[in-house]
């Protein structure tokens, strides 16, 4: 940002303008460290660059300076605070549940608008928490909004971390906001199928497996019969609510002919997986 002031009353001997960041112990000045100084004819102002570390410091301190030295105690002093916060409290649960994608709501606690002097937020997957490695899923984002979708079937490829990036008009934050990423992985321990038909090309009996350890966001099962194990050429039989009796009828008589493969597929609220057991 930027540091302004007014020329005191009286400045006929005044050369320059010489500014510090002060860390400050009550009233007494315990360190300080230059920013820059502007000759008296120049703009009474100062840029800080974005990125300036603050350190222990609390204070801007104004000396003047004439052709001489700079005076002992400052002219004018400006206790700041570091206004300018990050998204906090990241929250992601992912509901696709295959493996590698990810799907669902991520939500934060926003910084807020015109109080800290974001304008807006970028989130990113990224590599590692410190936003290395990072790849943009959304920006523009208002600085009191604090939720983004993803859609079932999102490639997490090699990415571990959700980042969101608070920026102001002058510069996007440094370090970002991060939550780690878990992908949930639904594979069910064994699925078994007898066949009770006794009539050639015709199958009938039922299906039944057993719950993975995790059943935290399954809502529901299904079981197919299919022409290869990848669930090509599928036709439902039925479905079964979590947390109840995993067996579900193949009706007798059912033809066997277009059909090798008995699947169950795990659902989220979200969306079936894609990729059954």
């Amino acid at each position: 940002g930027t540091v302004t002031w007014s020329n005191p009353s009286s400045s006929t001997s005044i050369a320059s303008y010489v500014l510090y960041l002060a860390e400050m112990a009550d009233s007494s000045i315990e360190n300080r460290s230059l920013l820059g100084s502007v000759s008296y004819g120049d703009p009474r102002s100062l840029a800080i660059p974005p990125g300036t570390q603050i350190r222990n410091f609390s204070a801007f301190l104004l000396y003047l300076q004439s052709a001489l030295a700079e005076q002992t105690t400052p002219a004018a002093s400006l206790v700041f605070q570091d206004l300018f916060p990050a998204a906090h409290s990241l929250v992601f649960q992912d509901l696709d549940l295959d493996a590698g994608q990810v799907g669902g709501q991520l939500t934060w606690v926003p910084p807020g608008g015109a109080v800290t002097g974001v304008d807006q937020q970028s989130v990113y997957f990224a590599q590692a928490a410190d936003g290395s490695g990072r790849s943009q899923l959304s920006t523009g984002i208002a600085p009191n909004f604090g939720s983004l979708f993803l859609a079932a079937g999102t490639l997490l490829n090699t990415y571990s971390h959700f980042v969101i990036y608070a920026q102001s008009s002058l510069a996007e934050q440094r370090v970002p906001a991060s939550v780690t990423i878990s992908d949930t992985i639904v594979s069910l321990p064994s699925v078994s199928f007898t066949d009770l038909d006794l009539d050639a090309g015709q199958v009938g009996g039922s299906v039944q497996w057993t719950a993975p350890a995790d059943e935290l966001h399954i809502t529901m099962y299904s079981v197919y019969l299919a022409t290869d194990h990848s669930g090509q050429g599928r036709s439902l039989i039925g479905s079964v609510v979590v947390n109840s009796t995993y067996i579900v009828a193949v009706p007798e008589n059912t033809l066997a002919s277009s059909f090798a493969y008995a699947l169950v597929y795990a659902r989220s609220s979200l969306e079936e997986q894609s990729t059954p057991s």
